[in-house]
């Protein structure tokens, strides 16, 4: 009877020595799973602080290269802005030079255009072509004509307006204008073929002109 009980004493303790084995072994196989997942979360972790870097680096040259974008089209406007504003003047001839009539009819076609009469400057603008083609004041109504087109959108009466006026003054003072508005239109139509045909033109055929200049500004 004493032995059957030490046999089963001794079957116990062996019993209880492999069961603590088998649990250490699962220890560490566990240990060594949470030590393989640290190191793949580091790995990862590691990763995205390059990526979160590298995007942020990424966007402050992306900033910059906006901000300089927004700089030159606040130049460019500039430019043109000023151009607008001193060529306007010239649009008007001396009085003693100009016939009362021809200056009456123009002035009311050029005042509706700076009032954004649109419609009517056109209408004033072609009457007084057709009435006095001969005018000194003519270029100047078919440049306008040509830009009230342009105020109104439609592009293609526009450049033919400027095309008429280069046909019929080819060394007239308007002309660097018409090729350059030309230029313009077609560049904001983003056929950049033909805006740097015009552009060019200018540059080549009026290199001391100012649209020569804002020409060259736009081929940058």
């Amino acid at each position: 009877m004493l032995l059957n009980k030490g046999f089963f004493l001794i079957v116990i303790i062996l019993s209880a020595g492999c069961f603590n084995k088998s649990r250490i072994r699962n220890y560490n196989w566990e240990l060594d799973s949470l030590r393989y997942y640290t190191l793949k979360m580091d790995s990862i972790l590691t990763s995205l602080r390059k990526d979160i870097k590298n995007l942020s680096v990424d966007m402050n040259i992306r900033m910059d290269e906006i901000n300089e974008k927004i700089d030159k089209l606040n130049e460019r406007m500039k430019e043109e802005e000023d151009f607008i504003s001193g060529r306007i003047g010239s649009y008007k001839e001396k009085e003693d030079v100009i016939p009362n009539e021809e200056k009456t009819i123009y002035d009311a076609a050029y005042m509706n255009y700076v009032r954004g009469n649109y419609n009517d400057a056109l209408k004033g603008f072609d009457d007084f072509i057709k009435k006095f083609p001969e005018s000194k004041l003519s270029e100047n109504a078919l440049l306008l004509l040509g830009e009230s087109y342009l105020s109104l959108g439609k592009r293609q009466d526009a450049i033919d307006k400027f095309l008429e006026l280069i046909k019929r003054y080819p060394n007239g003072k308007k002309v660097p204008t018409a090729l350059f508005k030309i230029g313009i239109i077609y560049e904001s139509a983003n056929d950049m073929k033909n805006a740097k045909f015009y552009f060019e033109k200018v540059i080549i055929e009026y290199p001391d002109s100012p649209e020569a200049s804002l020409a060259k500004s736009h081929l940058k």
